[in-house]
């Protein structure tokens, strides 16, 4: 009981403390500054932060959203992003490694592979839902994990490299017929990634539920009219959460769909 305790603590600080590096990530990458020789500073008026000021959540929430040298308030966004990428963690490791002593060396190796996958979905979510862009460095490191699972997890490496395929050439069609005005190139990648992830037939599934989610978004949004019907929507934060439900819940989901309607 006390190590299963302690591996959750763990893995939520782990989480909130590679949210934090996201945040980081994401923000200097939009503003083309080095991402590791640049030292962390506030982004309200530039002063270095002190190490006890770097701590994920703890410091937002002592300094009470504010920074500590111009009172400036210190965006939600980090405190949000932490806490999510620490609650993703210990998720993923209660669906994929329970019960621990009779976990296996594989189910921790797919742990690792899951972390590592969390870390660039949610790169990705944060950047296209700010910038309304995929970035393809954030995309590769994906379709190298997807391959990955091909070559480790899968039982079927014909039917990933296929759904692969079928991932991208989705979002490749779209990209030729609107000549790139419904989706980006990006989401090309992202498509090819999301199949060598998931295989077949889950892309499929997780495209749906990336629709579903996002036409619902979109329809909220039409009625309380914070966008417009011209507006554009970002949608790779849609792909993300189709992927991530589907990475974890796939087979469960996909059941309780037959249940309702057949």
């Amino acid at each position: 009981m006390l190590l299963n305790i302690f591996l959750y603590f763990f893995l939520f600080i782990l989480g909130a403390s590679l949210g934090s590096f996201i945040n980081v990530i994401v923000s200097r990458t939009a503003k083309e500054e080095k991402i590791v020789s640049t030292k962390s500073h506030s982004d309200c008026c530039g002063v270095l932060l002190k190490p006890w000021e770097l701590i994920p959540i703890f410091s937002y929430l002592w300094q009470r959203g504010k920074c500590r040298s111009c009172r400036h308030r210190i965006s939600s966004e980090h405190l949000v992003v932490e806490t999510v990428v620490g609650l993703l963690f210990i998720i993923g490791l209660w669906q994929i490694a329970q019960p621990f002593y009779l976990a296996s060396y594989q189910d921790w190796l797919y742990l690792l592979y899951y972390l590592a996958v969390v870390v660039f979905l949610v790169m990705i979510f944060l950047y296209d839902a700010k910038y309304q862009y995929i970035l393809d460095q954030f995309s590769y490191p994906l379709i190298g994990l997807g391959v990955l699972n091909v070559i480790i997890f899968s039982d079927q490496w014909q039917l990933s490299l296929m759904a692969g395929l079928i991932g991208g050439a989705w979002f490749y069609g779209q990209y030729l017929l609107s000549r790139g005005q419904w989706v980006g190139a990006g989401d090309i990648f992202l498509g090819v990634a999301m199949g060598l992830l998931l295989g077949w037939p889950w892309i499929i599934l997780a495209l749906i539920l990336s629709y579903i989610l996002g036409t619902i978004v979109a329809v909220y949004l039409l009625i309380t009219k914070q966008v417009k019907l011209q507006s554009k929507l970002a949608f790779g934060p849609f792909l993300v959460i189709g992927t991530w439900l589907v990475l974890l819940w796939g087979e469960q989901i996909w059941q309780q769909y037959l249940q309702l309607f057949f």
